[in-house]
């Protein structure tokens, strides 16, 4: 559990990552107001940078502003904030740079690097971190994440991807691990003990269901109030554990309280990960399903006939809503080379607007709304329904939240926000289905 003077602050660089908790704050804007009212509203908040979304260069500039408002609220409130830097569990991210960025000045703290997301299948043991595939576990360097065009990455063994990842500025042999064998049977104290004698370094915590979890967040604790700083470089499920989160039933339709009109909801898939193409396969052979999708090459050609293609198809969605289906808007499969001189998170910040454009055209019509990917449920988030600040209801299945959105002057909204690179080939289908139930009354 937190202490009562305590914030866990969950700097997230996608905003996936709330996606084991329920009752914290998701925040998309960092003004001193807005965190203020955030950390006063509770312990544990989640600020939705979209660093994975940017270049490096502008990712650290985004962190380091974020974290020293967050320091600046909490020195006026009086408040201590433990950070985490909350990333991908397959271990795509701008890793060492982003917790350099949130660490501020001076040498970094004890970096305590945790990708274990039990609900996912991704842990971590004998210093290996693992992917579950169907009924298989795979390292995760030989997994297609790994192959990122933006963060790939070729080492599975966690102290040998910290050195790949630094550029070999922070050495495998100086990595400490805290061996799985230790976490079950050495207890808080051991582990307390060998954070200590770790300090300023990178910590390896191997663990694989949440009570080893719940092992090193108590030597935490201890090793905390002692006065050593830590920062987290975790996976979803450590945030669960570090802020003393019960585990609770998938939430329902009563719980999200949704405004049945008879209406369709509105899928929106951007995630291009081998998962969400399955799932959104799986989905589209659904009955109640529309399948409308936007051509990428024309969006980023821009011009008017992209302009009418938007049209076309915020006209198909309302049509689609209107009769009682589901409207699935997605970006064309075929994977689109930048054009020269062009990265892949600029092209695909030119696909995320077209996106957050359509929303916008008709973000009043469907019954429900949930986004697809990373970045595609950021922008849909911040910029599609003006995002301040919002709240975690919980989960419709395991790894995917439901949130409720505090949007600019205009209410609320119910957003579910569904990772590219979690669950099965069904479990996109099963949510739809799952929002699909009339609420009973």
């Amino acid at each position: 559990m937190l202490e009562l003077d305590e914030r866990l602050i969950v700097i997230d660089d996608d905003p996936t990552g709330s996606q084991a908790v329920h009752g914290v704050q998701v925040v998309g804007r960092f003004d001193e107001p807005t965190i203020t009212a955030a950390l006063t509203a509770s312990q544990t908040v989640f600020l939705l940078s979209n660093a994975r979304a940017l270049p490096e260069h502008a990712a650290v500039a985004r962190l380091a502003q974020i974290a020293s408002t967050v320091r600046q609220v909490c020195h006026a409130l009086g408040l201590q904030a433990r950070f985490a830097s909350r990333s991908d569990s397959t271990l795509r991210g701008h890793f060492p740079a982003d917790v350099r960025a949130i660490a501020g000045a001076g040498p970094l703290p004890t970096v305590l690097l945790v990708p274990c997301f039990v609900d996912g299948g991704r842990w971590t043991f004998d210093d290996v971190h693992w992917v579950r595939e169907g009924q298989s576990l795979v390292p995760v360097g030989q997994t297609p994440y790994a192959r990122d065009d933006s963060f790939g990455f070729h080492s599975s063994r966690l102290p040998e991807w910290v050195a790949e990842k630094s550029g070999g500025q922070i050495l495998a042999e100086d990595v400490i691990s805290l061996p799985l064998q230790q976490v079950r049977t050495g207890g808080p104290e051991a582990l307390a003990t060998m954070l200590a004698g770790a300090a300023g370094s990178v910590v390896v915590a191997n663990a694989v269901d949440d009570g080893d979890l719940e092992v090193i967040a108590d030597a935490v604790r201890i090793v905390e109030r002692e006065g050593q700083e830590v920062l987290y470089r975790t996976g979803a499920s450590f945030v669960r554990a570090r802020a003393g989160i019960s585990r609770r039933e998938p939430v329902t339709v009563a719980d999200l309280g949704l405004t049945r009109r008879g209406r369709g909801g509105l899928v929106v898939c951007g995630s291009h990960v081998p998962l969400s193409t399955a799932q959104l396969t799986t989905l589209l052979q659904r009955e109640d399903c529309v399948g409308i999708e936007l051509d990428v090459p024309e969006v980023v050609a821009r011009g008017e006939r992209a302009a009418v293609a938007q049209r076309e198809a915020a006209g198909r969605i309302v049509a689609a809503v209107r009769a009682g289906r589901h409207a699935v808007v997605y970006t064309s499969r075929e994977v689109v080379p930048p054009a020269p001189g062009q990265g892949a998170l600029e092209l695909g910040e030119i696909v995320s607007g077209a996106l957050v454009e359509l929303v916008r055209r008709v973000r009043s019509e469907p019954d429900f709304l949930v986004t697809k990917g990373g970045i595609t449920s950021h922008e849909v988030a911040t910029r599609a329904l003006e995002l301040e600040r919002g709240t975690v209801l919980g989960q419709v299945v395991p790894g995917v939240s439901a949130w409720r959105v505090d949007t600019g002057g205009a209410g609320s909204q119910v957003l579910v926000v569904f990772p590219g690179n979690v669950g099965d080939e069904r479990s996109l289908a099963d949510v739809v289905g799952a929002l699909s139930v009339p609420e009973q009354h």
